[in-house]
């Protein structure tokens, strides 16, 4: 944590000192890096706001998301490989016309910028150390976006106070403690990015970040390698582990539990997954949003449940049950 913070505090530091004010909405569009961690922290820790861009969007869908967020700065790589197909960032920032892009070179390459541009390198400052200062805790520290299928997308303004509702159900929920060591396969644009942070830091865990394709036999040795405690997934991922036999491999007994979210499970899938563990480790279904910042269905490890159901409403929130006339009916009517 403490070269994680010195390096948050480079960045904070360095866009006080390129005269970014405070409030500033500063797009980060890149993968899910100790980079992409460290610099959603520093513009917060910089009182300004981060703006959460998926890093599979084209330059339109960049440029929407850069208008709706009022936003003029953008955090990139040049490019980075993914499955061995390689994604030009930074080219497709020049084609959404974004005004000033902070660009991260990828390793032995060499980028050439607009003038108004700047590299990484340039950004951080020298001071490692920055005070925190108290605010508002209904202030904006993050916009993240509806996914845009039925239209534009819309803002969905995070503030101090999401990141307690992502501790809260990690601790409580996923059971995530100091001594864990958590993987989530995600994006900083989906709410699972910066809940991932949250949820672990805040809690003390560790996060496990992997730079490739989840879907690879790379991604499950990875995941045995850094003794991995608790893994998110998607259920569409596990389907592909499971009949890609990408895991086959791979020794799992570290995982004590699973999380998953984002799309329906299905019992076969999911005791599939559980047998990777020796039908140790659990699955946790986990029901939420990005207005709320988590979960409003989920489980917990100290009830009983059966693969792909809910057992408890999310801590702090409470459910009801509406009749075909929108009226609140008892429960087993």
């Amino acid at each position: 944590n403490g070269e994680l913070e010195r390096l948050v505090n480079r960045i904070a530091n360095g866009i006080r000192e390129h005269g970014i004010e405070p409030e500033t909405p500063i797009a980060l569009y890149m993968p899910m890096t100790v980079e992409c961690v460290a610099a959603y922290l520093g513009i917060i820790r910089a009182r300004c706001v981060a703006v959460s861009i998926a890093d599979s969007f084209s330059a339109i869908e960049v440029n929407t998301r850069m208008r709706i967020a009022g936003a003029r700065h953008i955090i990139t790589v040049d490019h980075y490989i993914r499955a061995g197909k390689t994604m030009t960032m930074y080219d497709k920032v020049l084609e959404a016309d974004v005004p000033v892009a902070i660009v991260i070179p990828s390793k032995d390459s060499t980028v050439s910028l607009r003038n108004d541009d700047l590299l990484w390198d340039v950004l951080l400052s020298s001071e490692v150390s920055s005070p925190s200062v108290a605010g508002d805790p209904y202030c904006p520290i993050n916009i993240l976006f509806s996914s845009g299928t039925t239209g534009e997308p819309k803002a969905i303004p995070w503030t101090h106070l999401t990141p307690l509702k992502n501790a809260m159900d990690g601790y409580y929920h996923h059971d995530i403690h100091a001594d864990d060591v958590v993987a989530w396969p995600t994006n900083i644009g989906w709410m699972m990015g910066p809940w991932l942070i949250y949820a672990s830091l805040i809690n003390g865990a560790t996060m496990a970040l992997y730079e490739g394709a989840p879907h690879t036999a790379g991604f499950a040795r990875f995941v045995q390698q850094a003794e991995v405690s608790m893994l998110g997934v998607i259920p569409s991922l596990v389907r592909v582990w499971r009949t890609g036999h990408a895991t086959e491999d791979a020794d799992w007994s570290r995982i004590r539990l699973f999380s998953s979210t984002g799309e329906p499970s299905n019992r076969y899938d999911q005791l599939w997954l559980m047998s990777r563990t020796g039908y140790r480790a659990p699955v946790i279904e986990y029901l939420g949003g990005t207005e709320i910042g988590g979960g409003h269905l989920t489980c917990t490890v100290l009830q009983p449940a059966s693969p792909s159901t809910f057992t408890t409403p999310a801590l702090g929130s409470d459910c009801v049950i509406l009749d075909e006339k929108g009226q609140p009916v008892d429960e087993g009517h």
